[in-house]
């Protein structure tokens, strides 16, 4: 029996989210469809929606934040992919080169 979707289509969820000005993620309570973008909770930016697997990196590692910044305008969300994500900013270019993003658009801030 094949689970259907249409029974959780009114129901809402926790998602995370985010932000890559004030280099915070957190988590917001929203109806279905999730929405892709939400103002940031702290400074009022954009906050882009990405997978429950995102591990924000502390907020003073400023290359691991342009690190996430950059796959987000790739359009990753951190979803799964084959390889691992590049652990740092140098290894981004050929994770780039080798993966293709799952997530519809490229975000664009």
């Amino acid at each position: 029996m094949a689970l259907d979707w249409r029974k959780f289509a009114k129901s809402t969820a926790s998602v995370p989210y985010v932000c890559v000005r004030c280099r915070r993620s957190f988590k917001r309570r929203v109806d279905w469809p999730l929405p892709e973008t939400l103002p940031c909770s702290h400074c009022g930016a954009e906050a882009i929606r990405v997978s429950t697997k995102f591990k924000p990196p502390p907020r003073q590692k400023l290359d691991q934040w342009e690190k996430v910044s950059l796959l987000l305008r790739a359009g990753y969300r951190f979803e799964s992919v084959n390889d691992d994500y590049p652990k740092t900013l140098a290894e981004l270019p050929k994770f780039l080169a080798n993966n293709q993003p799952r997530s519809i658009k490229p975000y664009d801030n």
